[in-house]
């Protein structure tokens, strides 16, 4: 029974920390609200068309991923000048080809700005 009691003074202590590592997560992350959001999808060319299988194959290179952000937040910021831009790049889920073989699949990136 004193082990039952012990376990669950351990899991209350753990619910405590816990608690307070969430305000301080919290109050971190109610600094930092973007103003704008936007979703990079790589499927399609900068004047709106589908890329070239050649081109959209590049999508799933982090690296070439990467080249676009910096493309991206340099042309934002020649426009608006030095502002905070922030990107996260997203995997799609996996997928089977037409031989059934399981393929990583592309990248999206998410920009918020702030």
């Amino acid at each position: 029974m004193l082990g039952n009691s012990i376990n669950y003074a351990e899991r209350v202590e753990e619910s405590r920390q816990a608690e307070k590592i969430k305000k301080v997560l919290i109050t971190q992350a109610s600094e930092f609200l973007p103003s704008y959001y936007a979703v990079c999808y790589y499927g399609k060319s900068s004047s709106g068309r589908l890329l070239k299988p050649e081109e959209y194959r590049k999508r799933w290179d982090r690296n070439e991923v990467i080249k676009t952000h910096k493309f991206i937040s340099n042309r934002v910021r020649k426009c608006f000048g030095d502002i905070p831009l922030f990107w996260f790049s997203n995997r799609h889920d996996d997928y089977e080809d037409i031989e059934g073989n399981c393929k990583k699949g592309s990248f999206h990136s998410d920009l918020y700005h702030r």
